[in-house]
């Protein structure tokens, strides 16, 4: 079992109650590799801070340090090495090169930049609205990976004017992030869109906030019993404690808007929300759904009666290659561009896994990794 934490293991102002670093090693009795930033700069300054400031049964738990984004000659870091190890003790475990090409989806919100550079000239737009608790946001790495498409996390009116498509992304909270829109000026701004023709598509949280109204009677996310949706969709929300967590496969239902192209296409995504969904008279669902842990015949999501207006539960969607061409063959047909031959070609995670484990695996001392683990890695 591999545990990756998240961000520093040294928030000193964060330890009491900390769950993702050092307690999660210590409940483990695991050994820690402290990876630090180079690209950033500091990185000698951050690996020896860092170990000043952990207790010293957390300090005794670090067993390498590995160099992470690194451009140049490795050889040059040899004196620092040097250096580094004679004041701590612990041995520098690896060298990762900076590679160009993102390999594995945004973590948090601090990688949304990467999401917005765009693959070539951008034909096609997509806004994102940036919603302060936004959740699952690598739902639309698959889309800003296509040549052409250029994805913005949005935060003002203006922003969403020329957008081709107009994305409400998950949520943790939201009534909170139904507040903000309105507050922003966004609510009206997708309204407007939506009125307009133009194809907006809610994922789950977003799903929620496109409908009729979310209520939250137990204050599962907000002290707010009932927050008005965009009345978008007929649906309406009701938050509940427990939590649904599956894998889903169906087939795309939609024979109008955005998704129509791939009506009848078979689609695997997955769940993760809070509350049930309930829909008061829609034309169609979004997915027929054929499995849920289990064989069943039931629907996901929702379409306007003009059909631009698209919510869904299921977070994964835009990583199914033909639904994710036949809403680029859309919104390219109603922005009159030409459609890229590209768009759709299979686009494999487990591909670019592969190539980033090959460069740590060359880049990192695999045989002492491995003695930490009792394991043979030379």
């Amino acid at each position: 079992v591999v545990v990756e934490g998240a961000g520093s293991p040294a928030e000193i102002n964060l330890r009491e109650g900390e769950i993702v670093n050092m307690q999660i090693a210590r409940l483990a009795d695991a050994p820690v590799l402290l990876v630090g930033d180079i690209d950033r700069g500091g990185v000698f300054a951050a690996f020896v801070g860092t170990l000043a400031l952990l207790p010293k049964e957390d300090r005794a738990r670090i067993a390498g340090f590995v160099v992470n984004k690194f451009r140049g000659d490795a050889a040059l870091l040899k004196p620092g090495f040097d250096e580094l190890t004679a004041r701590t003790g612990v041995p520098v475990l690896g060298v990762v090169p900076f590679i160009a090409e993102s390999l594995v989806p945004a973590e948090d919100s601090l990688n949304l930049e990467d999401l917005e550079r765009t693959n070539g000239p951008a034909a096609l737009e997509v806004a994102v609205a940036r919603l302060p608790h936004i959740a699952n946001f690598d739902d639309l790495e698959p889309l800003a990976r296509e040549p052409g498409v250029r994805v913005r996390f949005v935060r003002r009116p203006a922003e969403v004017e020329n957008a081709d498509l107009i994305v409400l992304p998950g949520s943790k909270n939201t009534a909170e992030d139904l507040a903000w829109l309105r507050d922003a000026g966004l609510a009206d701004a997708v309204t407007a869109a939506a009125s307009a023709g133009r194809p907006v598509v809610g994922i789950c949280g977003g799903y929620q906030m496109l409908g009729l109204a979310v209520h939250d009677p137990d204050g599962v996310e907000s002290s707010a019993a009932t927050t008005a949706g965009l009345g978008l969709l007929p649906v309406v929300t009701s938050l509940e404690r427990d939590k649904t967590t599956v894998r889903v496969r169906g087939r795309v239902g939609a024979d109008a808007g955005p998704f129509a192209l791939a009506a009848g296409a078979d689609i695997e995504a997955y769940e993760i929300h809070v509350g049930r969904t309930e829909v008061r008279a829609a034309r169609r669902p979004f997915l027929v759904v054929a499995h849920r842990d289990r064989r069943v015949d039931e629907r996901d999501g929702a379409l306007n009666d003009a059909g631009n207006v698209v919510g869904t539960y299921l977070h994964g969607l835009f990583a199914n290659d033909a639904l994710r061409r036949a809403l680029l063959l859309y919104l390219a047909g109603r922005r009159g561009v030409p459609a890229d031959p590209r768009w759709g070609a299979p686009s494999s995670a487990a591909a670019r896994y592969d190539r980033l484990a090959d460069v740590v695996g060359i880049a990192c001392d695999l045989a002492a990794i491995g003695k930490l683990v009792g394991l043979d890695l030379g």
